[in-house]
């Protein structure tokens, strides 16, 4: 049960596997040490062997690593056993041999088969079977201890010039210098009677009651046990590099890497797992496998009871899928072939690590020797010339970068050593006196960040943390906010955080909640206010923009947004309207502007804000709603007549089914033709294209008579046909044309050339219906 190879790799330190990353981001995770200059990588072996229920492997500084069953010490190796060159494993025990040709022994010994003679002398390779043990000395010779209840260890007289060993259940092999077997032991299979002829072997092994050997061409040949078609060769089978025999199955590696199984099956054991090639060496335990491939990377299958089937921690590449490495220091960590999918990196710190990982989080990249990703941590990161444009830097951590990058994402610039964008960690970050102008901040952290005589002129804040923050002297014109949080440590002069808001003279604060707010000495002079609501507001503030006053506790002015307002007393009469949005508003104020009223709960007159507002069966007879925005307003069975549409917006999108239009006046491009409203993206039916296309009879016209010298150079045309397209309403005139000065210009069909024109947009029809 024993191939051996060379590899050259160093393995890791294994620590406990309980500890988790701590604050000096080491720690071990799944079995894993972390830390700066880790391998992480695995280590393969240069020898694989597999006992009955356990593995042991040999590495390249020669020690020995094992696992699997372990009841009597078997997988207990001496931390000072090293210089090994031979290791094997049987049922209750191990055996090694190392340089020197002394032999180590452990496990259990209820039959002396780990007791060595007083005067073995040196040896050259050791194997192992169920309860003895079999020794190939320098010399050639074979001697073997242990339970011999069927003469596996008397070793045939004479026996000698042996260059190879096997031991089975209870028989034992012996490859001579010649290419010959010699065979001794339990033979109630015939497992010890060698075939006839056997010649030119070059490897040998022994199953459970069965025999396997491999000649130099490549050839298998099997002996004994066929109980489960073991003990024969599969049809075809050629080209095999090496074999080994389990208990009742066997594995050949062939030499294109790939591994064929056959034999007993009750634990998938000969069920070679799909895709498995590279493949350069095999080891068959009793009821599992390992192989180990040219990547370095080793698989087991078949029975895992005692994790046989498994592979030893540091000598895959790290398995860390999933796993949690939140803060973890992976600088100049040894990372190829490591499986990182779904693994938590939030605040990982890197730099100068080493191979290609197999497997990384969804919107991680490694590049340059940095991971980079969400959350992960580029203090003192070097960026030169790496290309960040498609990177997903979200909840980043820097200060202290060096090095011009290629690309930077969207929205993202570096200030001071920090990377500046969405959702930065910015704790405490130096931006004093830097200009940080429509700087995209939202979501970020700047819990004590210094903005001290910096220049925010229409940066955006947005569910930013300030706690702490500094803004002596800071321009703040236009800033954007909103759920801010935390208390600055100091703001300028007439600036305040108000319900969630970065609020003073120039702050944007479109759309706010303001309802409850203190306005008490806030300077709101020149700030942005429309869509802001309103309620029960409290205080005396210093300045409001213009035309915005406080009423009854709401802030009234253009583009307020008045939903569910009560009126109830209010005198509107001077207050200014313009874009204001309502809906469902409560209560008869007092007086109204000239032109408004109230209609199903909106404040109507001219630029109102009147979305979504549902306005069937109402009588609008003449009135004013110039400007005002329509967007998707169902005026269903409505009295339009005379009503002055100048200059509102949505049309395309407003409800006229049924309503009465006559006189109407409609925003430029719109007009109204047999009993519908046209134009924009409007939909009419294909009768009001028909009364359009009268218009253009006057050009069609000219063009039968040759009046369009930009058309029709010296020619004259035949014929023209009209064509709308049902889509985009688009009109196109195809000309018949006889002769012209310009046929190059011409698609010539036949006899006849013709040409399509686009008519130009005053002469377009619009969208139609041809059901209707």
């Amino acid at each position: 049960m024993r191939y051996k190879i060379l590899f050259l790799f160093v393995l890791i330190y294994s620590a406990p596997l309980n500890a988790e990353i701590g604050p000096d981001g080491t720690g071990t995770v799944k079995g894993y040490f972390i830390g700066p200059g880790v391998d992480l990588s695995g280590t393969p072996p240069v020898s694989l062997v597999s006992g009955y229920y356990h593995n042991m492997v040999l590495m390249e500084d020669g020690n020995c690593l094992a696992w699997g069953w372990n009841n009597y010490g078997q997988t207990n190796i001496d931390s000072d056993l090293n210089g090994i060159i031979s290791i094997d494993g049987g049922y209750y025990h191990s055996v090694a041999v190392t340089k020197g040709g002394s032999v180590s022994v452990w496990g259990r010994n209820n039959y002396g088969q780990i007791t060595l003679p007083d005067d073995l002398g040196p040896a050259a390779a050791v194997a192992a079977g169920h309860a003895y043990t079999l020794i190939l000395k320098e010399d050639g010779t074979v001697i073997g201890i242990g339970r011999d209840n069927y003469g596996q260890i008397s070793v045939p007289d004479g026996l000698s010039e042996i260059k190879s060993i096997a031991a089975g259940r209870e028989h034992s092999l012996a490859l001579k210098e010649d290419g010959t077997v010699v065979a001794w032991g339990r033979n109630d299979y015939g497992q010890s009677n060698v075939p006839e002829g056997l010649a030119d072997v070059v490897t040998i092994s022994a199953g459970y009651y069965h025999s396997l050997a491999l000649k130099s061409d490549g050839e298998v040949v099997a002996w004994g046990d066929d109980s489960y078609g073991q003990g024969k060769v599969l049809e075809d089978l050629s080209g095999v590099s090496a074999i080994d025999a389990g208990g009742f199955h066997n594995l050949a590696l062939k030499e294109d890497g790939t591994v064929v199984a056959w034999g007993r099956d009750n634990y998938e054991q000969a069920r070679v797992p799909e895709g498995l090639s590279g493949v350069i060496a095999i080891a068959a335990g009793t009821v599992h496998n390992i192989a180990l491939k040219d990547d370095g990377i080793m698989t087991g299958w078949g029975r895992n009871n005692y994790d046989q089937a498994e592979v030893l921690i540091g000598l895959n590449p790290a398995d860390l899928r999933e796993a949690d490495l939140r803060g973890a220091d992976l600088s100049a960590v040894k990372l190829s072939g490591v499986q990182l999918d779904k693994a938590d990196l939030n605040r990982v710190n890197s730099g100068g690590i080493e191979g290609v990982p197999a497997s990384l989080p969804k919107d991680w990249i490694l590049s340059n020797g940095y991971l980079i990703g969400p959350g992960a941590n580029l203090a003192g990161a070097d960026l030169t010339d790496i290309d960040l444009s498609d990177a997903k830097i979200s909840g980043v951590r820097s200060g202290g970068i060096t090095g011009l990058p290629e690309a930077l994402p969207d929205e993202w610039i570096i200030v001071n050593g920090y990377l500046v964008g969405p959702s930065a960690k910015l704790e405490q970050a130096d931006f004093s006196g830097k200009d940080l102008a429509g700087v995209d901040f939202s979501s970020a952290d700047l819990e004590e960040a210094d903005f001290s005589g910096a220049d925010l002129t229409g940066a955006i804040l947005t569910e930013t943390d300030l706690s702490g923050a500094v803004f002596t002297e800071t321009d703040l014109s236009g800033i954007v906010s909103g759920d801010v949080s935390g208390s600055p440590a100091v703001l300028p002069e007439g600036w305040k955080i108000v319900n969630g808001y970065l609020m003073g003279p120039t702050a944007i604060i479109e759309g706010a909640d303001l309802s409850g707010a203190d306005l008490e000495g806030l300077d709101l002079s020149d700030a942005k206010m429309k869509g802001v609501e309103s309620g029960d507001v409290k205080g005396e503030p210093l300045a409001l923009p213009e035309n915005w006053v406080i009423i009854n506790g709401y802030l009234i002015g253009p583009g307020a947004n008045l939903e569910n307002v009560d009126l109830k007393d209010m005198d509107l009469s001077g207050a200014d309207l313009t874009s204001i949005s309502s809906g469902s508003v409560k209560g008869e104020p007092l007086a109204l502007p000239e032109n408004w009223t109230i209609i199903k709960g909106y404040l109507v007159g001219p630029t109102a804000d009147l979305k979504e507002a549902n306005f069937t069966e109402v009588d609008f007879t003449e009135a004013d709603l110039s400007g005002t925005n329509l967007e998707e307003v169902n005026f269903t069975k409505s009295n339009l007549t005379n009503v002055n549409l100048t200059g509102s917006t949505g049309l395309d999108s407003v409800e006229f089914k049924d309503a009465i239009l006559d006189g109407i006046v409609l925003p430029d491009g719109y007009e109204y033709i047999n009993g519908y409203v046209a134009g924009g993206e409007r939909i009419v039916p294909w009768s009001v294209a028909e009364t359009k296309i009268s218009v253009l009879e006057d050009k069609i016209e000219e063009l039968l008579n040759v009046i369009d010298p930009d058309q029709t150079q010296g020619g004259r045309v035949n014929s023209v046909m009209i064509e709308a397209d049902p889509v985009t309403g688009e009109l196109t005139l195809t000309l018949r044309l006889e002769e012209s000065e310009d046929l190059v210009n011409w698609d010539p069909v036949g006899d006849v050339f013709t040409r399509k024109i686009i008519l130009s947009e005053g002469n377009r029809f619009y969208r139609f219906s041809v059901e209707n």
